[in-house]
């Protein structure tokens, strides 16, 4: 009977272990795995006071910061951008300082968005001149084969109203600067008035957010990284 107890016992112990490893490759393959960003277009990416806002909304905030971080790593090193991407800065990745970037940026101008709408303020028509500028401004510095990627994600339509709404965020920011004798950064993300204000807010951001790779989103690189020695073609 012991000796039964004892077979028993020795199958449970290697069947653990196997399950174990078996998940322990299971566990790295999904972690590995190239995140798509098109399959989570219509996924929460973050809510605002329980207004949901997706993934594909946020295209137009990662395809200018992917072409603001790509012209830094152009000067970094030409030959092979996709290294400055995984710098290590600051205690972070500068991969990871711009995905937390994007994030930031979008919550801070939909907040002040919504908040210049409930105020009633609007843009005035030199202001509206000012957008029309500034979204052609921001078409012709994308990239090469930037602008096909962002719009596989979104629509023009949609980026260039994204630009107004940023826009009258941006007004909305300046009047809170004016009106309360603050210097335009106090609003701005990480200022101490933008905090709090923040803090009277209910912010929720998606556990998929953390799975966004900046620098292959509207951008690609095909050279190997040698910090890595991943290849991503």
């Amino acid at each position: 009977m012991k000796r039964w107890v004892g077979i028993a016992i020795k199958i449970l112990v290697v069947a653990i272990l196997a399950g174990s490893f078996i998940w322990g490759l299971y566990a790295r393959a999904q972690k590995n795995k190239r995140f798509d960003y098109s399959e989570v277009l219509d996924h929460e990416a973050f809510s605002l006071d329980g207004e949901s806002v997706k993934f594909r909304d946020l295209a137009f905030f990662i395809a200018y910061e992917e072409r603001v971080v790509e012209e830094e790593a152009i000067i970094y090193n030409k030959e092979s951008t996709k290294d400055y991407w995984n710098t290590h800065t600051n205690g972070q990745f500068i991969s990871v300082a711009a995905r937390d970037a994007v994030m930031d940026m979008a919550i801070h101008d939909y907040l002040m968005y919504n908040l210049a709408e409930k105020e009633g303020i609007r843009l005035k028509p030199e202001q509206l001149n000012e957008v029309e500028n500034s979204t052609l401004d921001f078409w012709m510095d994308l990239l090469d084969g930037q602008k096909e990627k962002l719009l596989s994600y979104t629509t023009e339509e949609a980026v260039d109203e994204m630009i107004k709404k940023k826009a009258l965020a941006e007004v909305y920011q300046d009047y809170l600067a004016v009106l309360n004798n603050h210097a335009y950064v106090y609003y701005d993300v990480g200022g101490a008035g933008y905090d709090e204000i923040l803090s009277n807010h209910e912010v929720k951001v998606s556990k998929e957010w953390k799975d966004v790779v900046m620098g292959e989103i509207t951008i690609h690189h095909n050279k190997v990284n040698y910090a890595t020695g991943y290849d991503h073609d």
